[in-house]
């Protein structure tokens, strides 16, 4: 979502410089046996998990649950440096 509320079109966050970092730092974290208390440190912070565990603490099943995708509001150009 740009700064006056229009809509991009979506995109996968693979299309993200960042994310092939994201990727492969996560990668080798998992390829030294990290452990599940630090994994959850991390990805206990995500709406989506916080989201998902509510639900599963009221009884939904994880197979039943489906995410929509994420918006993001960030303008075409980036962020004002």
């Amino acid at each position: 979502m740009t700064p006056s509320g229009d809509l991009t079109a979506e995109r996968p966050l693979s299309s993200e410089p960042v994310w092939e970092e994201v990727v492969s730092f996560s990668q080798a974290e998992a390829g030294r046996s990290v452990s599940k208390k630090h994994l959850l440190a991390v990805a206990g912070r995500s709406a989506e998990f916080d989201a998902a565990n509510q639900l599963l603490k009221q009884g939904s099943k994880l197979e039943d649950l489906i995410l929509t995708t994420a918006l993001l509001k960030w303008p075409q150009e980036g962020p004002p440096l």
